[in-house]
C-alpha cells in the first residue's frame, strides 16, 4: 500500500508514535508554557509605551523592564527543555521508523524485492528517515503545535486589545490557505523526482563501488565515471528545480504575511489619531505581528515539508507492508515444530532426531506474471541420508528450487513437503533452525571468521564451528592466519579467495547441525583434491542429513545417490549417475559439456 492520502499518512505516523505517547505530555506542557510566556512580551511593551505617553515614574519603568527580564530568563529555560526534549524523541523516532522498514525488508518477497535496488533500500532507510522524515513527525508537529499556541495565544491577546485591528492583522490567512493548495501538489511531484534521482545515484555507486575489480579488469573506468556522472547530474537537476520551487514558496509565505504589518501601520495609525487606541497598543499589535510571522511560516514550512514527507512515507510503507505480498515468514495458523530445541538440549535434540525427506509436489512459480515460470510442475523426492543433485543449465530453476524448502519464497502452485508435511505447517523459525544452506552467493558481513560462521545463532558452540570448520576443509587455511578463526575478514570477505568464501558459507550451513542440508553450487570454486576432501568428511560428519545440491562439477556429480535434471523450469530426467549417464540423455550432454569445460579450465 503506497501511502498517499492524509488519513493514511496520519494513521501511519500514529502506529509509529503510540511508543512514545508519555513522552508527548511534558512536551505539550512545555510547548503551551513557552507560548503563554512569549506573548508577555508585546503587552509589557504596551505597559510601558502608554506609561511614557502618561508620564510614568522611574519605579513603574524599573519593574516593567525588570519584568521584561525576567520573563526572557524564563523563556530562556523552557525553551532550552523544548529544544532538548524534542532532540532527543527526533533520535528515538528516527531508530523505530528505520528499524521497522528494515524489519519489513527482511520480511519482503522475492517478487517484490526483484524490483528494488540496492541503492533504493539503502536511499529509504537513509535520506528518507533521516533527511525528510525525522525532523517533520517529531520536531516538526511540535514547532507547529508551538506555532499554532503562538497563533491563539497572540491572536487572544490581540482582540482583547482591539478587536477591529486584529481582524485586519488576519487577513492575509485566505490569501496564504489558498498558496498552499496551488503549490501543493507541484512540490509533492518535484520531492518525488528527488527521492528517485538520488535512489539512482546510491544504486550506482553501490555498483561501482562492489564491482571494481571488474571495473578496473575491463579498462571501463571512463564508462563507469561516466553512469555516476549522469546520476549525478540527475539528482542536481532534480533537487535545483525542487528548491526553486521551495524559495518561491518560502518567499511568498513571507511577504504575503508582511500584508498585516502594512495593515497595523495604516489602520492602526488612523486609528490612534482618531483616538481609538493608544500608542502602546500599535506597538503592542505591531510586535504581536512580528512576533507571528515565523509561527505563520513554521505552519507554511510543515505544510510544505508534508509534501516531502509523504514521499517518504510512501517509499517506507513499500518496505514495512512486505505482507501485502506473501512473505513466506510467519507460521500457518496450524504450524507445528519440526525442532526448536533450548540451546542447552540443542546436540541432543539433534542426535535423536531423524532426518527428514523432502518433496516437490508439482511445485510451480514465477518471479514475475510477465515473464515463464521458473518453476512449472516440479516433482521429485529426496530422500534422509543421501546427497540428491539438482543440475541443467543457467535459468533452469535449481535455485528457486533450494529457496523454496527454508520457505525463503513459496510456491505458486503445489507443495514442498519435509517430513510429510507442507513446509507452511512447519514454524518457521524452527524449521530454518533445522536447515542449513549455504547459498550461490556466499555473503559474508565484516568481521571475524567465527562471528560469520556462527552468524548471530548463540547457541551454536565452539565445538559445532570446529567440527563445520573441519568439514567444510577450511581448518587448514584459517590455520595459518594470524588470529586462526578470530582473524577480521574485512568487507564483504575482501581478505578472501572465492573458494574461502564459499568454505565460510559451507562452515555457516553446518555449524547448525542441521538435518536438512541445501548447497548452492559450493565446490565451483575448490580444487580437485579440497573438493574430494570435503565429501569425505561431510560424508563421515554429516551422513544421515537430507542432502540437496546444485552443482556442475562432475566429481561431485558422481558422488550423488540421486540426480534430478531441470530444463525451463521443467523436470527432464530422475535417475542415479549411472542411469542417466548414456547416451542421447540431456544429463549425458551437460555432463559431457561440463567435463570438457574443466579439462579446458573454462
Amino acid at each position: 500500500m503506497f501511502t498517499n492520502n492524509l488519513a493514511g499518512r496520519v494513521g501511519w505516523m500514529a502506529g509509529h508514535w503510540k511508543p512514545y505517547a508519555r513522552d508527548v505530555v511534558p512536551l505539550l506542557v512545555l510547548t503551551g508554557l513557552n507560548a503563554a510566556v512569549i506573548v508577555l512580551f508585546p503587552y509589557i511593551l504596551k505597559r510601558i509605551i502608554d506609561g511614557i505617553v502618561e508620564s510614568l515614574s522611574p519605579a513603574y519603568l524599573a519593574a516593567n523592564v525588570g519584568l521584561l527580564v525576567l520573563i526572557g530568563l524564563v523563556d530562556f529555560v523552557l525553551y532550552a527543555l523544548l529544544q532538548m526534549t524534542r532532540a532527543r524523541l527526533n533520535m528515538r523516532f528516527e531508530y523505530g521508523v528505520r528499524l521497522r522498514a528494515f524489519e519489513g525488508l527482511l520480511r519482503m518477497a522475492p517478487r517484490r524485492l526483484a524490483r528494488l535496488s540496492t541503492g533504493d533500500f539503502v536511499t529509504r532507510l537513509t535520506d528518507d528517515v533521516n533527511d525528510k522524515l525525522s525532523w517533520y513527525m517529531c520536531s516538526g508537529i511540535f514547532r507547529v503545535l508551538e506555532a499554532g499556541s503562538l497563533i491563539v495565544f497572540g491572536l487572544a491577546m490581540m482582540l482583547w486589545l482591539s478587536p477591529r485591528l486584529a481582524l485586519y492583522c488576519t487577513a492575509p490567512l485566505p490569501i496564504l490557505v489558498g498558496l498552499f493548495l496551488i503549490t501543493s501538489r507541484v512540490l509533492y511531484r518535484r520531492y518525488e523526482d528527488v527521492q528517485q534521482t538520488i535512489s539512482r545515484l546510491n544504486g550506482a555507486l553501490d555498483s561501482a563501488f562492489s564491482g571494481v575489480r571488474v571495473v578496473k579488469a575491463f579498462g571501463a573506468e571512463a564508462y563507469q565515471r561516466q553512469v555516476v556522472a549522469d546520476a549525478i547530474e540527475a539528482q542536481r537537476r532534480a533537487e535545483v528545480r525542487a528548491a526553486r520551487w521551495q524559495i518561491v514558496i518560502d518567499s511568498l509565505y513571507g511577504q504575503v504575511w508582511q500584508l498585516a504589518v502594512a495593515a497595523v501601520l495604516l489602520a492602526g495609525g488612523a486609528m490612534v489619531i482618531a483616538g481609538n487606541v493608544t500608542l502602546g497598543e500599535i506597538v503592542a499589535f505591531e510586535s504581536y505581528v512580528l512576533l507571528l510571522v515565523w509561527p505563520m511560516f513554521d505552519v507554511g514550512q510543515f505544510l510544505v515539508r508534508g509534501r516531502l514527507s509523504a514521499v517518504s512515507i510512501g517509499r517506507l510503507t513499500e518496505l514495512e507492508d512486505a505482507d501485502a505480498e506473501p512473505a513466506a515468514v510467519d507460521p500457518a495458523p496450524s504450524a507445528r515444530h519440526v525442532r526448536s530445541p533450548a540451546p542447552d538440549d540443542y546436540c541432543a535434540a539433534r542426535r535423536v532426531a531423524a532426518s527428514p525427506d523432502v518433496r516437490f509436489e508439482g511445485v510451480t512459480f514465477g518471479y514475475d506474471d510477465e515473464r515463464s515460470a521458473a518453476l512449472t510442475d516440479v516433482s521429485f523426492h529426496a530422500k534422509p541420508g543421501r546427497l540428491t543433485a539438482l543440475v541443467g543449465p543457467v535459468a533452469s530453476g535449481k535455485s528457486t528450487a533450494l529457496a523454496m524448502v527454508p520457505r525463503i519464497i513459496e510456491p505458486d502452485e503445489g507443495s514442498v513437503l519435509v517430513a510429510g508435511r507442507d513446509v507452511r505447517e512447519w514454524d518457521s523459525i524452527a524449521l530454518r533452525q533445522s536447515i542449513g544452506y549455504a547459498p550461490q552467493d556466499a555473503h559474508l558481513l565484516s568481521g571475524s571468521l567465527r562471528d560469520n560462521i556462527r552468524f548471530g545463532r548463540a547457541w551454536v558452540t565452539d565445538d559445532d564451528i570446529d567440527a563445520a570448520v573441519h568439514a567444510a576443509c577450511l581448518l587448514e587455511p584459517a590455520s595459518e592466519w594470524p588470529e586462526g578463526l578470530n582473524t577480521a575478514i574485512g568487507s564483504r570477505g575482501a581478505r578472501l579467495s572465492g573458494g574461502q568464501k564459499h568454505r565460510v558459507s559451507l562452515s555457516r550451513a553446518l555449524a547448525g547441525r542441521p538435518n536438512v542440508l541445501l548447497l548452492d553450487d559450493c565446490t565451483a570454486n575448490l580444487d580437485a583434491q579440497t573438493e574430494a576432501h570435503l565429501w569425505e568428511r561431510i560424508r563421515d560428519s554429516f551422513g544421515d542429513c537430507t542432502i540437496l545440491l546444485v552443482t556442475h562439477r562432475p566429481r561431485t556429480l558422481q558422488q550423488a545417490d540421486a540426480i534430478v535434471v531441470l530444463d525451463l523450469g521443467n523436470v527432464c530426467e530422475v535417475g542415479t549417475f549411472h542411469q542417466l549417464d548414456r547416451p542421447h540423455t540431456r544429463f549425458h550432454a551437460l555432463y559431457t559439456q561440463w567435463k570438457l569445460e574443466e579439462a579446458s579450465g573454462g
